[in-house]
């Protein structure tokens, strides 16, 4: 990203990120309440003719830019822990500044997570948390349906992980499990559940009494997570939700 200003008639200074983006097809502009003024652009598009662009909407920045809209960060736009309620992990982050166009992730012994690079993004920040995220939930969640699976019995043809933005699991027709990554920040019962929830579709892929008599079985309280479950998704932090 470059960062560019814009004087109004007013006599405020606008500060505003240029972005190139592969997807755009023209120039636009967004308000950000993290970053301020963003002007999207396409790559081909020179870097003068995006700020003559701008300078033609001045006054609609001045009807619609207030200091208000760039709100200050808040603590829990870039984590300092990380609670993994459903292993009993806990990670700690660490932020390091460095002369750099994004931000790269490392992990270091004792469970640290080390973020480095272009820190005051954080969108970027939560881009590689949440890709961390899915990768370390790939292989415990993978671990963990294994496990299960030879306690119930139950099988399955395939296994992945997703962030999907409203469910917390799915099971196809043909046996494929797709667990979401954000279990990990649920309590271990609640994993569990989902977990077992979707074995037992491989075997009656309907919520028919047969699915709910199985799912008994092997969770005999699923009713109360059951329902303790509903709205959880609404409650993660914020940094772990889909950009």
């Amino acid at each position: 990203m470059n960062t560019a200003h814009l004087h109004l008639a007013d006599g405020r200074r606008v500060d505003y990120l240029i972005q190139t983006s592969a997807r755009a097809r023209c120039v636009r502009m967004k308000l950000s309440a993290q970053q301020g003024l963003v002007v999207v652009k396409p790559a081909t598009t020179p870097h003068h003719y995006v700020t003559e662009w701008v300078n033609s909407k001045a006054a609609w920045i001045a009807k619609h830019w207030q200091p208000q809209v760039i709100a200050p960060a808040t603590p829990q736009d870039l984590p300092e822990r990380i609670e993994l309620l459903a292993l009993g992990e806990t990670f700690q982050v660490i932020y390091q500044a460095e002369a750099s166009n994004g931000v790269t992730l490392r992990i270091e012994p004792e469970r640290v997570l080390r973020i480095s690079g272009l820190i005051e993004e954080h969108t970027l920040c939560h881009q590689v948390l949440r890709l961390w995220l899915q990768r370390y939930a790939k292989q415990r969640l993978g671990e963990w349906l294994t496990q299960l699976a030879q306690e119930t019995g139950l099988s399955y043809q395939g296994y992945s992980v997703k962030g999907q933005r409203s469910r917390w699991g799915s099971c196809s027709n043909q046996g494929n499990i797709n667990l979401n990554y954000k279990l990990l920040l649920l309590p271990p019962a609640w994993a569990r559940y989902t977990m077992i929830h979707e074995l037992c579709h491989t075997v009656e892929l309907n919520h028919s009494k047969r699915f709910w008599a199985l799912v008994t079985q092997f969770a005999p309280d699923y009713p109360e997570i059951h329902h303790a479950m509903r709205g959880a998704m609404a409650e993660l932090p914020h940094w772990v939700q889909v950009d």
